[in-house]
């Protein structure tokens, strides 16, 4: 049998292109890959290699008028989700002669031949599968659908042509990396497709997407040489969130929290890691030094993804042998530290209110904006906002810090990025507020309690706290004020992490100040978001125990916000 697949990457993801075509031709005897190209880049390196069973498409020959417009408004990666309903409608349009057309996420990868698969088909006419979420992550087809993109077919007939035609113009009205009004990205829009659409197989076969996050769900083993899932033979498994690091010498999983076992990881991994070193090499061959898709990964980030990797696998020893499941429970109970006493405020909240403390601020905040891209916690806020604005997550630009002091990120912002926010600075301290308008002209300045908020928190695109919470004893109802009126993204910048129950402490603060720190246990404040409706889109350290989390709303807003009538 002929088997006709797509996909489309950019130079970014050429890499894992690479090894999915080497997986096809070691398993798949007679294919066409089409191959949209994202990039000029990766066109021009595919077009050299000339690769067997590849037919190349750029944007040029793709892209009509609809794609062109939703492309303006679209980050990369959110264009190449705008643009995969269209690719298997465009090819079934261009090559009549095909039966049936396969959309493939780049970074799938065969370990044997998909003809199971197909003859599950039978006389469908769509082909999906579900994401089959492990139980430990159930939670997330709410966000990101019951079914996954990754591996669909569509045959050649009027049923098919109709569901990608109502998928395509879907995407080109709204396909953004964001959870709205049920949509997400070109995915959610599957969830109903069972009955919405007449021919449409939900495929069965445990081999086909198999992924991190339902490993768990099944037995996966080796037998004879072949990987079998429940039983079943392993066909491609989409090996998702998986990182080339370290000058393509080394592989990490950019979500360790799927906590992946050893015993997996060296039954699913190797053969795919091996692929890419080799599609590294090749493309190096011909292009030295290439280094799109390649990133880096952080000692500290590095030590973080090892202790949770190790907590996953101890947590599966323990609960393995029924003798320890029993006892590790109670331990946890027992042994569970908890957040430690309230303390009375006494004079430790209205210190920040000094006038001298404002002028000690001032004084070191003049001398580390002379050269703030040495600064951590100010580097990092940079590259927060680049991201921020790579990613086109900001509909407007109304910006608002709360607890901002002397005003300095205001100056950060309007230095590197001039004319680009709506800045507004609150604090409840007057002499802090009085020192800011003295320094920052362009930017506007209110005395506000987040306590007692007046300002409406819900009319700015971005909500910044910066070492807000690290330093008030009550921190939860300040984080719930602030979680319940997040319209779109929230910046919990500087926050102290711990392994325990969160937790406050008296701590020194300026000369003859006193105040708090406050340690927040990742997990708990994960939790926490989620009641909410909302979740950490990226985690960006700071130094190796202070990170800062940028937090994206995932589900609407409850009706009555916290802190407001």
């Amino acid at each position: 049998m002929h088997y006709d697949f797509c996909t489309l990457f950019d130079k970014n993801y050429l890499f894992k292109g690479l090894a999915l075509h080497e997986s096809l031709r070691r398993h798949v005897s007679d294919f066409t890959l089409w191959i949209l190209c994202m990039d000029d880049t990766a066109f021009g390196i595919l077009e050299r290699f000339d690769l067997p069973s590849v037919e190349l498409l750029s944007l040029a020959q793709f892209e009509d008028q609809d794609l062109l417009a939703a492309k303006q408004t679209r980050t990369q990666v959110e264009y190449c989700w705008t643009c995969t309903p269209s690719l298997p409608l465009y090819l079934l349009e261009h090559e009549p002669g095909l039966e049936a057309i396969s959309y493939l996420d780049a970074d799938l990868f065969f370990t044997s031949d998909p003809a199971p698969v197909y003859e599950e088909l039978g006389e469908g006419s769509i082909g999906i599968v579900g994401h089959r979420y492990g139980p430990k992550w159930e939670s997330l087809a709410e966000d990101s659908g019951i079914y996954n993109v990754g591996f669909m077919v569509f045959r050649n007939d009027e049923r098919a042509r109709t569901c990608l035609t109502w998928w395509r113009d879907r995407c080109n009205e709204w396909c953004y990396h964001r959870v709205e009004d049920g949509k997400m990205g070109d995915q959610k829009y599957l969830d109903d497709w069972p009955e919405r659409f007449e021919g449409v197989v939900v495929l069965q076969h445990k081999g086909a997407g198999l992924a991190p996050w339902n490993f768990d769900r099944y037995s996966i083993r080796k037998k004879s040489g072949e990987i079998l899932v429940d039983g079943e033979p392993l066909i491609f498994s989409h090996l998702h969130s998986l990182e080339i690091v370290g000058d393509g010498k080394d592989f990490v999983l950019a979500y360790p929290e799927y906590g992946v076992s050893s015993a997996n990881e060296k039954l699913l991994y190797p053969a795919y890691t091996k692929a890419l070193r080799r599609a590294i090499d090749k493309t190096r061959a011909m292009e030295p030094g290439y280094s799109h898709g390649i990133g880096e990964v952080s000692p500290h980030a590095q030590r973080e993804r090892l202790r949770i990797q190790r907590r996953a696998r101890l947590r599966r020893l323990l609960g393995s042998i029924p003798p320890l499941r029993w006892g590790w429970r109670i331990a946890k109970r027992v042994l569970r530290p908890t957040a430690a006493p309230a303390m009375p405020e006494g004079n430790l909240k209205d210190s920040w209110k000094d006038p001298d403390v404002a002028r000690q601020q001032k004084a070191l905040i003049e001398e580390e904006l002379r050269d703030p891209t040495e600064v951590a916690p100010f580097k990092a806020f940079l590259d927060i906002v680049d991201y921020v604005l790579l990613s086109g997550d900001i509909r407007a630009s109304r910006f608002l810090d709360i607890g901002c002091g002397v005003g300095h990120y205001s100056e950060l912002l309007h230095r590197f990025h001039p004319g680009r926010f709506d800045y507004t600075g609150c604090d409840y301290s007057p002499a802090m507020i009085e020192t800011a308008r003295s320094l920052w002209s362009h930017s506007e300045f209110v005395v506000d309690d987040v306590f007692e908020p007046r300002l409406d928190y819900l009319n700015f695109d971005i909500i910044m706290a910066s070492a807000l919470v690290d330093v008030i004893e009550d921190f939860w109802t300040v984080l719930d004020v602030l979680f319940a009126n997040t319209s779109n993204l929230l910046l919990l910048h500087r926050q102290r992490l711990t392994d325990e129950a969160s937790y406050s402490v008296t701590a020194s603060g300026y000369v003859g100040q006193n105040t708090y720190a406050t340690y927040l246990n990742l997990s708990e404040l994960e939790m926490r978001l989620d009641r909410f409706g909302l979740r950490i889109r990226k985690d960006f350290p700071v130094t190796d125990d202070i990170h800062s989390f940028l937090i994206e709303r995932t589900r609407p807003l409850a009706a009555t916000p916290v802190g407001k009538d």
